[in-house]
Formats: structure tokens, sequence, C-alpha cells
């Protein structure tokens, strides 16, 4: 919230203020909650890929050693393009049966791995893998 004062012609800033109800820490959270909001956000839209069912949005969320286990394929030398291959025509109604109402949890930091807990009970492993986060297994 700026609070302004009309001085003569001009307008000046008498005070800075946090929005009323806000969080003034939340809005730039340190490395470690960025870390793990980010690795729920990769979560997030891998589930809204399922419910959307985009191949491509779905395969590019998962990591090379996931994506070979999703197709079933160790021989590929391109698991992901792979992987956008298998589901250009992939039927996803028992995909989004399983995900529906499917909402991340919990997200907690386990050395080079974050789990994300879902409200189903299994957890996402996911690792950052250069820039972005991938879905590398998801268990239970």
């Amino acid at each position: 919230v700026i609070t302004l004062v009309k001085r003569g012609d001009d307008w000046k800033i008498a005070s800075l203020a946090p929005k009323p109800g806000s969080n003034p820490k939340g809005d730039n959270p340190g490395p470690r909650v960025q870390l793990l909001r980010t690795a729920r956000e990769a979560v997030d839209a891998y589930l809204q890929a399922i419910d959307d069912g985009d191949g491509p949005a779905f395969c590019g969320l998962l990591s090379r050693r996931y994506a070979v286990k999703v197709t079933g394929d160790p021989q590929i030398p391109d698991p992901i393009g792979h992987c956008v291959d298998e589901f250009q025509n992939f039927d996803w109604t028992d995909a989004r049966k399983n995900a529906a109402g499917v909402k991340t949890a919990k997200v907690t930091r386990s050395g080079d791995t974050t789990i994300v807990r879902l409200t189903s009970g299994k957890r996402v492993l996911v690792k950052k893998y250069h820039s972005r986060w991938v879905i590398d297994d998801i268990k239970g």
C-alpha cells in the first residue's frame, strides 16, 4: 500500500506498507521455499497434463529414466521423444480417472530429490535437471 501526499503540484510518497492481510516475507521466499514451490508446480503441471490428455506436456515433465519406465523400452536412445510418440493416440480415460481430484499435499526435500506427496497417498520423486524440475519416479 502506497500512501501519497500532494505537495504543491507534485505527489510524494508519504509511506509504504504491506498490503493488508499480506505476508511481506511470503512475497519473496527464500531459496529453499522457492525450490519446494517449483517442485510442487512441476507435479501440478504433470497432473494437469493428465487431465488435459496432453502427451507432449506429460512426457516433457519426465526424467529420461522415468520415461523409460513409463514406455517400457530401455533400448530407445531418446526416451522422451519416444514417450511423445507413444502418447499421441493414448486413451487417457483410466489415467484421468486415477488422477481425478488428486492434489499435491506436502513437499519435502531429501538430498538432491524433492518428494511431493499426493492426496492419493502416492509419493512423486522430483529432481532438478539443468534448470527445470522433472518427475523421476512415482511410488506407492
